[in-house]
């Protein structure tokens, strides 16, 4: 038997044993396809490419042989997010050889797996030692993977030193070129199983005893910015506000002199620049040598404030914005002012000139001018604040921002303020965490009433999800941390670590305050008089909850219950009319008003503890001509047994069974349709019979079914007893 499931883009194949199959073989198929998606798609390809050119298929092998060498499979799933889809993609560009180098780079998958192809092209193989590689155009180099990182050492094939020159040369270059893509991979979570990038020193000189940092030059900048982000300038803003917040937080009450940060948009005819000021910790020369022009190197790494921007990418981020960035800064330690320009000159490696300026209206903290690129400096107020999220970034920030548009001062939006209700849900000392009561806003303001979470003040325009059907009220959640537990991606789009630490608390406390109004509003379910008024429950925190009840009344289908024995009682050709005073003590009753599928109503069947409306009957037994719109063979079977005394012969197909039912059902069955009884009762013991039959008079039910509850209702719903 074969079953299908989808998983992101791919179809999964998932094999089942039937025939001759071995558990072996089937289970040695879904392991490998779920636990090492890597290698089922890399010899699915070559299986393909073993009849073709021997040549071409042992050149493929080597590769797919290499890379799997070089990836981290575990942290390759996690970026893929489990899409198989995203494995064939990588392959096909291991096929396509002449499309490599323009692989578009994106935020994503994309970015993953321009990262892998464009670092193991320019290694090959070797078969004699599995963690040797020799480099292409040029075999004077051997590199090697240790626990250091990815070493480039000299071979002993070196006999002058011309050659040693040449290819010190080569080897600084292919630096050059991998840099970008290993800078790219250790950013986004790395997937490679190293992170550093070594060149080693001729005659067994010992390698760098420090850690190498990459440094990245002007002339790289231009490919590292798309990689990284897209096309997206909002996140160029987005970095540079969330860095004059951080460095207001860092300062000391003593040390502010201003408590807010200024946005300016200047427009004139000239063209548009944006300048952000804050009047926060500003940099030394140490911070601006060694941390601001060092990409993914932060100055708030280990820091335990909740500061956000930690990445050490907001220079980088600036030319999303334009290509022109201005900058002035003045620690709070010292009395210099630092002033610089940079721009991404894709032509020249020209050194940046940092000069020391004396201005004593310029106090403390730092001041980032842009020139926008001409697309945004053509757009219109409106345009450009939309453009950029100028109103969805900072909705909490720790930090006042005020928004100036030609000098004159605008509002942004902000769910600070006497309208915001927020609620703490954490008693943990390192998170401080929030949801939004919005019982003092307007119902069709969705702006306020997206599931989203707001981490230290800036909005992730991740939608998170609650893991339930079950949970109608889904309100922003405000997160405030320094924990290392919980944290953004490069891209701030979504949570990527803590998740679940954020969600959980809040969902547990409205799934508290739902069943406290269940509670409240028991006679909405059950009146005075002991009707039953409905079948689920939902209120503003909670939505269709399932419901069982007794005769001393009613609770909610928790895991509480799992492997407790209730009826079941289906009322979909009709409505459901029945006092919970007519129940019968001790027993437990289901009660739906819902069309059943053909399946389902097989299952009853050949479980033997079921009352089935004879319409129905007639529809999937005696109507159908076969088991595509009829029950399947076995609960057929056990009609004939148990129900129409047949018998009928065993050895038959399931197709084969239909096939001779057809040729006798209208002489053997149609006396029983003639006439419709209420029901069929498919027995298993007598006092089974005497429950499903009292119910269903007094409900006049479809179908009535005694079966077990096995959790599959409200595992996440907590339990409230037995409501009277």
């Amino acid at each position: 038997m074969r079953e299908i499931y989808n998983s992101g883009n791919c179809v999964i194949d998932k094999q089942e044993l039937t025939g001759n199959s071995t558990a072996i073989n089937a289970g040695t198929f879904n392991n490998i396809i779920l636990e090492d998606p890597f290698r089922y798609y890399s010899e699915k390809i070559l299986s393909e490419y073993s009849e073709k050119i021997l040549s071409e298929y042992s050149e493929l092998k080597r590769t797919f042989t290499l890379v799997e060498v070089f990836i981290n499979k575990e942290r390759l799933k996690d970026r893929f997010l489990g899409m198989y889809s995203k494995y064939e993609e990588l392959m096909e560009c291991f096929i396509r050889e002449e499309g490599k180098e323009q692989i578009n780079l994106d935020d994503g998958y994309k970015s993953v797996i321009a990262c892998i192809v464009n670092v193991t092209k320019y290694f090959e193989y070797k078969n004699n030692d599995e963690n040797c590689f020799s480099i292409k155009g040029n075999r004077h180099l051997i590199g090697k993977i240790t626990t250091h990182g990815l070493e480039i050492s000299y071979s002993s094939t070196i006999q002058t030193y011309e050659e040693y020159l040449e290819t010190t040369k080569f080897a600084e270059d292919l630096k050059k070129k991998l840099e970008p893509y290993i800078i790219c991979a250790t950013t986004y979570g790395n997937f490679f199983q190293f992170g550093n990038l070594l060149i080693n020193k001729i005659e067994n000189v010992p390698f760098i005893p420090e850690r190498i940092k990459f440094r990245v030059s002007n002339e790289i900048i231009p490919n590292l910015i798309e990689p990284l982000y897209g096309n997206t300038p909002e996140c160029g803003l987005r970095e540079i506000i969330q860095n004059a917040c951080d460095a207001m937080k860092e300062l000391s009450k003593e040390d502010e002199i201003k408590s807010y940060i200024e946005l300016n948009v200047q427009k004139n005819s000239d063209g548009t620049i944006l300048k952000v000021r804050d009047y926060g910790i500003g940099m030394t020369k140490d911070i601006l040598l060694n941390k601001y022009f060092v990409i993914g190197e932060s100055s708030k790494k280990g820091n335990k404030r909740n500061l956000v921007g930690q990445f050490g990418i907001g220079a980088l981020a600036a030319f999303l914005l334009g290509d022109r960035i201005a900058v002035k800064t003045k620690s709070c330690k010292e009395n210099r002012i630092y002033s610089f320009e940079y721009s991404p000159d894709s032509n020249e490696n020209k050194p940046i000139a940092v000069s020391i300026i004396q201005d004593e209206t310029f106090e403390h903290g730092t001041e980032v001018c842009v020139d926008l690129k001409k697309d945004l400096s053509e757009l219109e107020q409106y345009e450009l604040e939309e453009k950029l999220k100028i109103n969805e970034w900072y909705v909490l920030p720790d930090c006042e921002i005020k928004y100036f548009y030609n000098n004159e001062e605008q509002i942004i939006n902000s769910f600070a303020g006497e309208l915001y209700e927020w609620k703490s849900v954490s008693d943990r000392s390192e998170f401080d965490i929030k949801y939004l009561d919005n019982k003092k806003i307007e119902k069709d303001d969705s702006f306020t009433n997206k599931p989203q979470i707001i981490y230290n003040g800036l909005m992730v325009p991740t939608l998170y999800e609650v893991g339930t059907t079950y949970l109608k009220k889904r309100p922003f959640i405000s997160i405030s941390t320094s924990a290392d537990n919980i944290s953004l991606n490069l891209e701030r789009s979504r949570i990527e670590k803590g998740l679940d630490l954020i969600v959980n608390p809040v969902k547990e406390v409205l799934i508290k305050r739902g069943l406290e109004i269940l509670k409240e509003e028991k006679n909405k379910i059950v009146s005075e008089d002991g009707e039953i008024l409905t079948t689920t429950y939902s209120n503003d925190y909670i939505n269709n909850i399932p419901l069982f009840f007794y005769k001393n009344g009613f609770g909610i289908l928790s895991s509480k219950y799992n492997n407790y024995n209730f009826i079941e009682v289906y009322t979909y050709l009709g409505s459901l009319q029945v006092n919970i005073n007519d129940l019968k003590e001790g027993v437990g009753y289901v009660f739906k008003n819902r069309m059943l599928d053909k399946s389902v109503l097989a299952d009853f069947i050949e479980d033997n503890e079921c009352i089935i409306d004879a319409r129905i009957i007639k529809q999937f037994f005696y109507d159908a001509s076969s088991s595509r719109y009829g029950f399947r063979a076995e609960a057929m079977k056990c009609l004939y047994e148990k129900t129409f005394f047949q018998s009928y012969d065993s050895s038959l197909s399931a197709n084969e069974f239909w096939e001779e039912h057809n040729k006798i059902k209208e002489n053997v069955f149609r006396h029983h349709f003639d006439k419709i009884k209420n029901v069929f009762f498919i027995p298993k013991d007598k006092k089974c019979e005497e429950l499903l039959r009292d119910i269903q008079e007094k409900t006049k039910a479809s179908v009535v079914a005694y079966s077990q509850y096995l959790s599959n209702c409200c595992d996440d719903i907590s339990d409230v007893d037995i409501v009277r």
